[in-house]
């Protein structure tokens, strides 16, 4: 954003699986227009259209809801359904999210809807809606938290994937109004489940005896630099600038070796270290980082879709 910040965005698409066809009731065509909803909706994110994407996310959000209404309608006794006037509740209850959390067909929900909020709350972030956007991450963390987990190990690395992702936007969020404790508490749970995973992901690969696919762990990877980069700006607002230089070095340091020294994430991070050198008065140190991130921002220039990732 204006200020430096990394927004996590990378979703895993769960629309596409199976579970999410089960879990709407095996209607391909109201899982289909769910779908759509959110693909039009990050294509709007794409092309900077927030408001209507923010309307789209919430279209698509009540298709689903609509669903759960109805399985939980379904699921009444024919006194209940009659006592009703055989319509569906026209709201979701807590307890009915606890029935749909507990539902081994059903618990794929919560983690679609999380993933919903969290595409809303990085529009409102990208709009300055920052009430708003913590608003809808906080939605987001309570229905992921309330999924009780699977078999599927895939489902359940997304899952907290996701966590560590909406913990990240939130502090961005948090930092913007300047909820600055809030905001150091929200960073520390994102490294941790980050880092968790990725540890995770490595002793599962030495138990199988096999290596994680080559690359395979780059996005991850990536969410991790760029929480410590993010934590680099909240220390400069907090005016701990010693702790501020170690985060930005630790983000470089993972960048690096993952991604080699030319790439435009590196920039990123080159830039504001050297902003913090020039607060600092060390002109030689900031003219070395401003010097080196503008080489590598130019070698990027024209690469929309590298530009892209710089920002995310």
């Amino acid at each position: 954003d204006s200020e430096g910040y990394y927004i996590n965005t990378s979703a895993f698409n769960l629309f596409e699986c199976r579970q999410f066809l089960i879990a709407m009731g095996g209607n391909a065509s109201n899982a289909s227009l769910a779908t759509n909803y959110i693909r039009t909706a990050d294509a709007l994110c794409d092309e900077t259209k927030y408001v209507r994407a923010i309307q789209t996310y919430y279209a698509g959000l009540g298709v689903i809801l609509a669903r759960v209404r109805d399985w939980i309608y379904a699921l009444k006794s024919d006194e209940e359904q009659r006592t009703a006037n055989g319509v569906p509740p026209t709201h979701v209850a807590q307890e009915d999210l606890v029935r749909v959390a507990c539902d081994p067909d059903m618990n794929i929900i919560m983690l679609i809807v999380s993933s919903i909020l969290h595409r809303a709350g990085n529009a409102h972030l990208h709009l300055c809606q920052y009430s708003e956007a913590c608003r809808d991450y906080n939605s987001a963390q309570t229905y992921r938290s309330m999924r009780n987990k699977s078999h599927d190990l895939t489902l359940n690395d997304e899952d907290d994937m996701l966590q560590g992702r909406i913990s990240n936007n939130l502090a961005c969020a948090l930092s913007k109004r300047g909820l600055l404790d809030e905001a150091r508490s929200e960073y520390t749970r994102a490294l941790q489940v980050k880092q968790g995973i990725l540890e995770m992901w490595h002793k599962r690969s030495k138990q199988s005896a096999t290596s994680i696919e080559e690359d395979g762990d780059m996005p991850l990877v990536s969410d991790i630099t760029s929480t410590f980069h993010n934590i680099g700006l909240l220390r400069v607002k907090c005016n701990e600038l010693k702790k501020a230089e170690k985060a930005y070095k630790q983000s470089l340091s993972l960048r690096v070796k993952k991604f080699g020294l030319d790439d435009v994430g590196v920039s990123t991070t080159l830039c504001a270290l050297g902003g913090l050198y020039y607060q600092q008065g060390q002109y030689d140190d900031a003219f070395r980082a401003f010097k080196e991130s503008l080489r590598i921002w130019q070698k990027h220039v024209g690469k929309k879709s590298d530009l892209v990732t710089a920002e995310h």
